[in-house]
């Protein structure tokens, strides 16, 4: 009976540093599940602050032009950028810290109508800080 028992001495050891090795396995993988997500998330943050910021710019645009204001009053195309701080045409502190900024390309007057194409690109960055 003695050597029986001696012998199982042993293996609560290695059941317990498996079973530590599968809890640690476990952790790695819950870990970078919620990381995953975390870059997820914010990406998608991103680009809902970039879409509605591209959306800030159309309806920018769209009033500039409607009320004929003195700088969009060109008929031949041109940019107009905005940006949260630095050397832009309209500096709007408060654009989220995502977007690095929104330019509004207006083209030109087509002929025999008043419309004009707009084109609005949103610079953004989407990396965790």
């Amino acid at each position: 009976m003695k050597a029986v028992l001696s012998s199982q001495k042993g293996m609560a050891l290695y059941l317990v540093l498996a079973v530590l090795i599968v809890v640690v396995i476990i952790a790695g993988m819950f870990l970078n599940l919620v990381l995953s997500q975390a870059r997820l998330t914010h990406h998608q943050v991103s680009r809902t602050q970039a879409y509605f910021a591209a959306r800030m710019g159309m309806n920018y645009a769209i009033e500039m032009l409607s009320r004929n204001d003195p700088g969009w009053s060109s008929t031949s195309a041109f940019n107009y950028t905005i940006c949260k701080s630095g050397t832009c045409d309209k500096n709007e502190p408060d654009l989220p810290p995502s977007i690095r900024n929104v330019t509004i390309n207006v083209g030109d007057v087509e002929i025999g109508s008043n419309i004009r194409p707009l084109n609005i690109t949103v610079d953004y960055a989407y990396q965790l800080n």
